[in-house]
């Protein structure tokens, strides 16, 4: 792998944005979501997969159109 000095980029804070972007034209798209699970509970794995993981799985089908399946790849990082 090599790197290589590319074009400058703007990051901006998206809190100060008007407009949301849209999946569908953007490629992306903001939700904000509140987690039943704070703390050391987000350290647990049982905790991950029987609660964050299907509140995420919600968001997902709550916020896009469409949705029909729902695949978390590589959640637990090692």
């Amino acid at each position: 792998m090599e790197f290589e000095e590319g074009p400058e980029v703007t990051i901006m804070d998206v809190r100060a944005v008007e407009i949301c972007p849209q999946i569908d034209t953007h490629g992306f798209t903001y939700a904000s979501h509140d987690s039943s699970l704070t703390g050391d509970h987000l350290l647990d794995k049982a905790n991950i997969e029987s609660i964050y993981l299907p509140e995420c799985e919600a968001l997902l089908r709550n916020t896009l159109d469409g949705v029909d399946e729902v695949h978390f790849f590589n959640w637990l990082a090692s």
